[in-house]
């Protein structure tokens, strides 16, 4: 009796153990099904105004520059999202982002086929702004201007380039989308 005793229970220990293995694979798999989509790069459609606005760059000694480079980004950022036919990433999902990676790679990690860039320089009372837009997915500048101005009338500079990087979209804001803007 006791050599019946022996297989069945060695059946029912093998059979606990393939039960508790699977219960371990499937709650690993569904561990990686939550975790992996998170990991991956959003894909943004190519054909779509997809655009992330990095932070402008101060260039130059000016204490203050940093803090009006931040924002002139900022400024822009707020128009492109008052726009329906433009999909700016969102500043906390830039935020995730090293943004030393190059370009094309800040592009794909945030959804993005457009980046939008900037440096900002100062002399005295002078500011200049050149600002760009890369199609990081063909590789390609599709716009870049400079634009001069005073410190103290940084915001009409500021609508000045957001108007600016609007036309380079192709971009004509309905009344709706000026009234969100304002």
């Amino acid at each position: 009796s006791s050599d019946v005793a022996g297989p069945a229970q060695h059946r029912r220990k093998l059979a606990y153990a393939a039960g508790a293995s699977a219960l371990l694979l499937a709650a690993m798999a569904a561990g990686f099904w939550f975790i992996w989509p998170m990991k991956r790069p959003i894909q943004a459609p190519s054909n779509g105004r997809y655009i992330a606005v990095l932070p402008f760059r101060a260039i130059g000694s000016d204490p203050d520059l940093k803090y009006e480079a931040e924002g002139i980004g900022d400024a822009i950022s707020q128009r492109l999202f008052s726009l329906d036919s433009v999909h700016p990433v969102s500043p906390l999902a830039m935020e995730q982002v090293d943004l030393r990676q190059p370009e094309k790679v800040i592009g794909h990690k945030v959804g993005a086929n457009l980046i939008l860039a900037g440096d900002v320089q100062s002399t005295g009372e002078r500011i200049a702004v050149i600002a760009s837009i890369d199609n990081v997915r063909m590789d390609r500048r599709i716009w870049s201007k400079t634009f001069l101005g005073m410190k103290a009338d940084l915001l009409t500079l500021e609508d000045e380039i957001s108007n600016e990087v609007m036309r380079a979209l192709n971009v004509t804001p309905t009344p709706e989308e000026r009234e969100r803007a304002a």
